[in-house]
């Protein structure tokens, strides 16, 4: 069994927090966000993945 929790943060340019998903007890998890329910534009932003080891941010491109 793995407790181990992480968190995908989705923010924009401006630091706003758009999405967050957080996963509890997976070794490894695929996570889809939908980028028209959560209201997304084409745009830059910034994904965070959080756990108790650390966290890693990577930008990304959002294109129509």
């Amino acid at each position: 069994e793995n407790d181990t929790e992480v968190t995908l943060n989705l923010y924009s340019i401006l630091g706003e927090r758009i999405v967050s998903i957080p996963t509890r007890g997976a070794r490894e998890f695929t996570t889809q966000i939908s980028v028209a329910e959560n209201n997304i534009k084409p745009g830059v932003y910034f994904v965070n993945l959080t756990s108790k080891n650390g966290t890693i941010s990577k930008k990304i491109t959002i294109v129509e």
